[in-house]
This record gives C-alpha cells, structure tokens and sequence, in this order.
C-alpha cells in the first residue's frame, strides 16, 4: 500500500510500520531507477495536510496526539541501498504559516498561493545545486493580485461562494525572452 494519509496520522497515532515504509522507498526506488535510466532527476515531495501546519485550529475532540507524524516517518530511508530523494517542505510551511503568511486557505484543505509559493522555494533550492543551469524566482518576479475564492470546506458546510478567503493569488511576471 502507498501512502495515504488517513485518520491514524490525523491524530499522530502509532505511526507507519517499518514494513509500510519500505513498501513505499520500494516503488520510489523503481521510479528512481528507471527515471535515472533515462537522465531524469526523480525527486518525491509530499505535500503536508493542513491540520499538520495548522493543528491548532481543529477541535479539542480532534487534536493532535504525540506519536510519530507519517510524512516525516517517510522522509529517512529504511536502509543505505534506497536513492530516493525526498523533499521535505513541512518545515518551511509550519516557519511560515508562524510568521503569520496564511499557507492554506481557510475555507479550503489545500495550500493557497503563498503555501505554494513557499514549497517552490523549497523544491528550487534542492534542484539547484543539481541543475545550476535552474534560476529560481524571486519575488520581483512574480505580480500578486487580490483574490477571494471558496474552498472546499465552505462546501462542506453548505456555504460554497458565502465563506471566501481573501488572499493573494501570485503569478510570475512576463519576461520579453529573446534569443540573441
């Protein structure tokens, strides 16, 4: 079984098995191998659920518990034979959403601009140094216009397009690129 996420890492019960994890670095390492194959460079990044950067926002009923939290049960490998890379962009996220940049939407599930904005610094910071023909974006780079969507959990609760976000969409300038 690949991981899903499900109640059990929603309360940070007992956590993945040893088996479980190895399930997991078995399919990505075939990925590896075969992406390798052929010149790609595969990386895995799992995206962190809401409630883990924002638990303080569930329930008491709901809270989090002490146990392990799968994702960063996923992110060391089983044994030295596996070379799957992993991108971790929790931290990043949980840094953030403290400086109080909102990463997801609040009437939502997933991440906004902002949280996606925040895992691509991430994810370009660990291709680089692979790939230095990459440049990363910059903030001048990108425009950020207003924006007020309603999420799925406004629709959860009977009120899609009564609850709205109001948050910033980010896209990336447009660069006149000729080639010289």
């Amino acid at each position: 079984a690949i991981y899903v996420e499900g109640e059990e890492d929603f309360r940070r019960g007992t956590g993945l098995t040893e088996e479980q994890i190895k399930e997991f670095y078995d399919v990505h390492q075939q990925l590896t191998d075969h992406f390798a194959s052929l010149g790609i460079d595969y990386r895995v990044m799992i995206a962190p659920d809401k409630h883990s950067i924002y638990p303080q926002y569930l329930p008491l009923t709901r809270r989090l518990g002490s146990g392990p939290w799968e994702l960063k049960q996923l992110m060391t490998p089983p044994g030295p034979n596996y070379t799957v890379r992993m991108i971790d962009v929790s931290d990043a996220l949980l840094n953030a959403a403290a400086t109080g940049v909102d990463q997801y939407y609040k009437t939502d599930s997933h991440w906004n601009w902002e949280g996606g904005w925040t895992a691509y610094q991430v994810i370009m910071d660990q291709l680089m140094p692979a790939h230095p023909n990459m440049r990363r974006l910059t903030e001048e780079d990108i425009n950020r216009s207003d924006i007020a969507p309603s999420g799925d959990l406004a629709g959860l609760i009977g009120q899609p397009g009564l609850i709205v976000d109001h948050t910033s969409m980010l896209a990336p300038k447009v660069y006149n690129c000729s080639h010289t």
